[in-house]
């Protein structure tokens, strides 16, 4: 089997916020998910990101982090495990671009690119959104996102550099 680099966005706007990163990130590196951690970015604070502008005033805030993982998993595969560890951690889908306990993005798997109904690799927010490029950046700025560029690049868009978001936690101080 073949090992692949990938990174997940992990996100997390209800409960023990933090406690919910640090039980999802401890989940993936079970091995019945047969996915080993490489790197875990800083945890960062960002305003609710919805469907409507103000939506950042209404839903509580969001603490994100990426994570760099190997894995041998194809990507559906990944995305059925992905799934189970939020339904397990309390991941209810009642409303798009609603609060959540925790939702973990697939951001990219390798260099490839795929689109199908369940799933776009690149995630197609990706270069919209400081918080996941921000702590994507410090975790591999030189990282390229295959169509996009390099995300030391991208991170300093003005679109990027004009979002709120706060280093709450460097990742050893919570994950390791």
């Amino acid at each position: 089997m073949t090992e692949l680099t990938i990174y997940l966005g992990l996100g997390s706007s209800l409960g023990d916020r933090a406690a919910n990163l640090r039980a999802a990130l401890e989940r993936l590196q079970s091995s019945q998910y047969i996915m080993f951690v490489t790197g875990v970015a800083s945890m960062y604070e960002s305003p609710h990101m919805g469907l409507k502008a103000e939506d950042a005033c209404t839903y509580p805030a969001h603490l994100n982090t990426v994570v760099r993982l190997v894995t041998s998993l194809e990507p559906h595969e990944l995305l059925c495990r992905i799934r189970e560890i939020e339904n397990a951690l309390g991941r209810i889908r009642d409303e798009r671009w609603g609060p959540r306990r925790i939702d973990i993005d697939v951001l990219l798997y390798a260099d490839r690119r795929i689109s199908t109904n369940e799933l776009t690799i690149p995630h197609p927010h990706i270069a919209a959104r400081a918080f996941v490029l921000v702590p994507l950046n410090e975790l591999d700025p030189n990282l390229e996102i295959p169509g996009q560029g390099l995300v030391s690049a991208l991170v300093d868009a003005p679109h990027i550099v004009s979002q709120q978001i706060v280093k709450v936690a460097s990742a050893d101080a919570i994950f390791l």
